[in-house]
């Protein structure tokens, strides 16, 4: 944003909103203003948008608002209101744009290697699988389509982008908490290891088992909130 900011002559402001203090920290360490744009990151929770940015933007609302591959990790019972809170503060003619690689297509196209690496993550920590254990919700697009259109937005773009991540970025991702987690959600006893420890075996099993790319599916909409009548 700041950068077409800085190439079309515009100013504008970004404003990065995360519950976790060390995630907001870290943003604003690496993450400068420019000449033309102001960036600024906030500590709090999406459905409070309208208490957390009261006073930092128009009082007919922002141009623009994002959640990218991060709708996913939000609780159910709390989706909905994390939608319509970003909605809310959207200026009639605004645009939401979603994204997330965790659908029902997401692994459509190699689900193998994603079952292998999670089989072996959990065999090199000596785990066994709970089958009695509450697994990630995955929803289809379908669902989080209606989950914008049920807030007011009119869908204007819609795709799939299929990504090939190198072992590399295998490994990246691996050493995301949140990621980790999902993969070892339904592992007997999975409190007692520690994320560490979780995202090492993730990164062993990618090696031991030779993979060195997988093929990831991200689905994405670009939305609309209607214009005043």
């Amino acid at each position: 944003m700041c950068a077409l900011c800085e190439k079309h002559g515009r100013t504008g402001t970004v404003i990065g909103i995360d519950p976790d203090g060390f995630a907001v920290e870290s943003a604003s360490a690496t993450t400068p203003s420019t000449a033309h744009c102001t960036v600024e990151f906030v500590q709090g929770k999406a459905q409070d948008l309208h208490q957390l940015l009261a006073g930092k933007i128009p009082t007919d609302g922002v141009d623009y608002v994002s959640i990218h591959d991060a709708l996913h990790e939000i609780d159910e019972a709390d989706k909905q209101d994390v939608i319509r809170s970003m909605v809310d503060v959207l200026r009639p003619g605004g645009l939401f744009s979603y994204n997330s690689a965790f659908t029902t297509i997401a692994m459509d196209e190699c689900p193998m290697v994603w079952g292998r690496i999670k089989s072996k993550a959990i065999s090199i920590l000596g785990g066994k699988r709970d089958r009695n254990a509450q697994g990630f919700v995955v929803h289809t697009p379908e669902e989080y389509r209606q989950m914008l259109v049920d807030a007011g937005l009119a869908v204007i773009h819609e795709a799939r982008r299929s990504v090939m991540m190198s072992r590399a970025a295998l490994e990246a991702i691996a050493r995301y908490p949140q990621f980790a987690f999902g993969v070892f959600v339904d592992m007997v006893d999975t409190e007692q290891v520690s994320i560490q420890q979780k995202s090492q075996a993730i990164i062993q099993a990618i090696h031991e088992l030779g993979v060195t790319e997988s093929l990831r599916i991200w689905h994405e909409i670009v939305a609309q909130k209607p214009a005043r009548a």
